[in-house]
């Protein structure tokens, strides 16, 4: 027997089986440790065990004891802690580690930095290794609960140290105090759920359980309490679970960003839901800091940067379009209040301002580089292929998602307000209707959808753009992928063949005068008239003084304003739409 003196942490090995014990028990003596500790063997399996394992020579600081009979996982391991507990008296951490499983170099300790590393830190888990179980690579893991199988494993990189849910008791090291605050394991459970109501014990009682990054272990699976001897009734573990914590456990695994569970009362203040579903099953997905998984299919999206990644990058609209709108409305003079509304985005602010009147959800579709003072409205979703473009928005959205705007993944009724500028031109006519269908499940009724975009034009300078196809394809539509080019009043009628109300529509740019882009785009029309070289020369020059620019585009809104009422809708290159959702009745929803 060892010093009990100076013994900080204990550790239970309940054993059922002693196929793996040997090489078990040579792993964890021929490492080095920071710190003292005291092994307890229980002998859970047979009785000859015991003959086998009192023959073994082990070192001071390991014990054996035997229960009588197979008492079972919680009862064997209560009764390892309980001995520890009154045997070593300075004892801080108490873990269990299965007779199946091997632990690699550092284990322990490291496990011990996890919880040591920030205060409520109830427990700690190593990432888990199997061959035909949780894992197929190393360093890949993540776990949360699961209505279906209690504990779930969810692939991932792990990079760092982060909190989680739910802990598997293949192997992890618990905050002594804290392990006998919530009275240990749950003795009424058959070798199953057992872990799974010890994390929802210390994460209901303000606990957190984080995975530490550092720390691994390799379990057989399947080869101790999996034996058919060993009274394993799941049927009755997960009738009690049910029982003590209701049968839709999955909103257990809601945590904030510090760690700790959401509980209902601060769902609406943390407001951290991006109203997810699973782009294979379309199942909800979970979502916490690092990772967005399906309990239904198993799939997974890697949230990178805050964002979660839903589809691979796109060549022509990565980093294409990533400007960010900074004006936010506090503190700012009333005028430059004012400037902004007026002359950002041809208004656009201005009518953020009026329709967006109440805090809500709000979605902006194709968000580039976002809109700040959008995100002063509510909790904002942006969506955008581009990722460089979404890593500008989030620190002011709630949430960036790359993803497919005509693939988005959002369920129904989810959103007060839909915003989504300089989209709908790079979508053909049935995308387009595709588009305005999905926004409209999505929304809440009289939701508010507000889109500004590019419209083929009947001005006189568009007329005689298109008096060369070859040239306005190239400069007009290729150049930017507007292949979706329609008439303003041909994109209001989709608006209401798919379900909205017109409120307010405006078009802009009705002349030759127009905003600096458009002159610029027409670079290659300088080979056929001297008039438009002059344009795009003059163009060029001007956008290379941004006060010169600023001054510029604001005389262009103004001059769109005085003359708006003399020129007809679809003469408009650019429109702002603003409709409100209308009941439709859906088929095949």
């Amino acid at each position: 027997m060892t010093n009990k003196s100076g013994i900080k942490i204990g550790i239970v090995i309940p054993i059922f089986q002693i196929k793996y014990i040997k090489k078990l028990m040579h792993n964890i003596l021929n490492q080095k440790y920071k710190n003292n500790f005291q092994i307890c063997i229980v002998n859970d399996g047979k009785k000859e065990y015991s003959d086998i394992l009192n023959a073994m020579k082990y070192p001071g600081n390991v014990v054996i004891v035997t229960t009588t009979g197979t008492v079972g996982f919680s009862k064997a391991n209560n009764y390892g802690w309980e001995y520890l507990l009154s045997e070593y008296k300075e004892i801080e951490y108490l873990g269990s580690i299965n007779d199946d499983t091997i632990p690699r170099d550092g284990w322990l300790d490291a496990l011990v930095d996890s919880i040591k590393a920030l205060p409520r830190t109830a427990l700690a888990v190593p990432i888990t290794e199997e061959k035909n179980g949780f894992l197929k690579k190393i360093d890949l893991c993540q776990y949360a609960f699961d209505n279906h199988l209690a504990i779930k494993c969810v692939g991932f990189k792990i990079e760092e140290d982060f909190f989680v849910p739910a802990a598997t008791g293949v192997c992890f090291l618990a905050d002594a105090k804290i392990l006998k605050e919530v009275d240990f394991l749950d003795e009424g459970y058959k070798n199953s759920c057992e872990d799974v109501d010890l994390c929802l014990k210390m994460i209901t009682n303000g606990y957190r359980i984080v995975l530490s990054k550092n720390s691994r272990v390799f379990h057989f699976g399947g080869k101790s309490r999996g034996l058919k001897e060993a009274d394993t009734n799941y049927g009755i573990s997960h009738a009690r679970l049910d029982e003590k914590w209701g049968t839709n456990i999955i909103k257990y695994n809601r945590l904030n960003k510090e760690g700790f569970l959401i509980k209902n009362g601060d769902l609406e203040k943390e407001n951290k839901s991006p109203y997810l579903t699973c782009m294979e099953c379309s199942n909800v997905l979970l979502v916490n800091e690092t990772i967005a998984f399906c309990g239904k299919c198993n799939k997974t999206y890697e949230i990178k940067d805050k964002i979660i990644i839903m589809t691979k990058n796109d060549k022509f609209y990565e980093g294409s379009y990533d400007a960010t709108i900074n004006f936010v409305a506090k503190n700012i003079s009333r005028l430059k209040f004012l400037i902004y509304l007026y002359f950002v985005n041809s208004h656009y602010l201005y009518y953020i301002r009026k329709y967006i009147n109440k805090r809500g959800v709000i979605l902006d579709v194709g968000c580039g580089g976002g809109i700040k003072y959008l995100g002063e409205k509510g909790n904002v979703i942006g969506v955008d292929l581009s990722y460089r473009s979404l890593l500008k928005t989030t620190e002011f959205y709630s949430h960036s998602i790359q993803c497919d705007v005509l693939k988005m993944p959002f369920i129904g009724g989810s959103f007060d307000y839909v915003s989504s500028c300089f989209v709908f031109e790079h979508l053909t006519t049935g995308e387009k209707n595709e588009l305005l269908e999905k926004t409209h499940k999505i929304m809440k009724n009289d939701g508010i959808v507000m889109m500004l975009f590019d419209c083929d034009s009947n001005n006189a300078l568009f007329k005689w753009l298109k008096k060369y196809p070859d040239l306005y394809n190239e400069s007009i539509v290729g150049i930017n992928n507007h292949i979706g080019l329609l008439k303003a009043s041909e994109n209001i009628e989709l608006f209401k063949k798919n379900g909205f109300k017109i409120i307010k529509c405006k078009g802009y740019n009705k002349t030759v005068i127009q905003y600096l882009p458009v002159y610029i785009w027409m670079k290659s029309y300088a080979k056929v008239s001297f008039f438009v070289s002059l344009l795009y020369n003059f163009a060029n020059y001007i956008s290379k003084f941004n006060i010169v620019v600023h001054i510029y585009q604001a005389l262009v809104t103004i001059f769109d304003d005085i003359v708006d009422v003399f020129f007809p809708l679809d003469n408009s290159r650019l429109l702002i739409v603003i409709a409100k959702k209308e009941e439709k009745i859906y088929e095949n929803i």
